[in-house]
């Protein structure tokens, strides 16, 4: 191979840095080698092969394509290894910086050593469609996220959508209307919560009911509201903000001594709905005495009756028991206000109510159901 060996080549100033041309035929490559004869600029028919660092002063054109790692590349600019690589674009001066392209386990790895990552588009002038904040929060529309995700939109118009290809039905848009964020499903589909795949909550699109497959818990303090029915001019509440179920154990305090309980009783269970005080009991027993000048009285209600004064707790009604009824127009228990007790008042005529009931001395039995108010 003819070889020309050239240590400096100078203009006719003395400077450094003329053009070289070499011309090879279709069939013969020539080549530019250092001092140690090593190839540095290899040309041949089928293009330019440069080993080593190269380093170009002035504009570099190329009519074909470049490979890095190969000499066969694909593309415009083709990089190849058989190791991890990447492509740095590197800024020096006052505000440094670097920012690479990384093939690293088969993945592709953006990286920016300082602030964050923009991703402009814009055919007349570019704009940030989506940018990446150096703490790894992801902003749309904005350049300052304020969370993990930020979607900023500058008028009332859908944030975000998802739907299935070919199906017209599963549509859903998250947008916002003014200050209010609003999810939009589908106009023939229900909308669907789910967790560990089954559906907590569903909206029916058919007649728009809430359907939830578990409890709804309200907090303390708080209710399901009414007010958007019409109200009576005293209205003072329209929030049902509460219900309650269970048992309590009620007990004879007075009216009869030495009190002994039949097997399994006394018995009582109630229902609270808001201010509503729902109870029935039963008493099996036998007494060694009955006070007739003191009134019966129940305690241990399971709610004390309603603490405004003026106001009237309610009663309890005698439902069965072996108590003589033929002196009276009826026997009713009596709630005071605040106060877990009932007291049994025996009416006879028009001014009898402090008339006592007679009972047997033994072998007794009452059953007794009723609705007062609670606070």
């Amino acid at each position: 191979m003819s070889t020309l060996k050239v240590n400096r080549i100078l203009d006719g100033t003395g400077n450094e840095g003329v053009d070289i041309d070499v011309v090879g035929t279709a069939t013969k490559a020539r080549d530019l080698v250092d001092a140690s004869d090593s190839v540095m600029v290899s040309c041949n028919p089928s293009g330019i092969e440069v080993t080593g660092v190269s380093t170009f002063s002035s504009n570099l054109d190329v009519n074909g394509s470049i490979g890095i790692g190969t000499d066969n590349p694909s593309q415009l600019l083709h990089l190849a290894a058989d190791s991890a690589h990447q492509i740095l674009l590197k800024r020096s001066g006052a505000a440094p910086s670097e920012c690479k392209f990384s093939n690293s386990g088969n993945l592709l790895t953006i990286s920016n050593n300082v602030n964050g990552i923009h991703f402009d588009v814009g055919s007349s002038s570019l704009e940030t469609a989506m940018y990446i904040e150096d703490g790894g929060f992801v902003a749309i529309g904005t350049n300052n996220p304020q969370r993990r995700l930020d979607v900023l939109e500058t008028a009332t118009q859908t944030v975000a959508q998802i739907r299935t290809a070919g199906q017209t039905k599963a549509l859903t848009r998250y947008q916002c209307i003014g200050d209010n964020p609003v999810f939009v499903g589908a106009a023939r589909s229900n909308f669907n919560i789910e967790m560990n795949g089954n559906d907590v909550m569903t909206i029916n699109h058919t007649n728009n009911n809430v359907e939830i497959s578990g409890n709804l818990k309200v907090a303390s303090g708080k209710g399901i509201d009414f007010s958007a029915t019409s109200a009576l001019a005293g209205m003072q509440s329209e929030i049902l903000d509460d219900y309650e179920e269970g048992t309590f154990t009620p007990t004879i305090s007075q009216g009869y001594t030495g009190i002994s309980y039949g097997t399994g009783y006394p018995i009582g269970d109630y229902v609270k709905v808001g201010q509503l005080c729902h109870i029935s009991l039963s008493f099996f027993f036998s007494s060694t005495g009955y006070q007739s000048s003191t009134r019966i009285r129940i305690t241990g209600l399971p709610f004390a009756g309603n603490s405004t004064a003026v106001s009237f707790s309610g009663q309890l009604s005698y439902g069965f028991g072996n108590i003589s009824l033929d002196k009276y127009d009826s026997l009713h228990w009596y709630i005071p206000n605040n106060q877990t007790y009932a007291e049994q008042y025996a009416m006879n005529g028009p001014t009898g109510y402090n008339a006592y009931p007679n009972a047997n001395a033994s072998d007794d039995w009452i059953q007794i159901s009723g609705t007062y108010r609670v606070d």
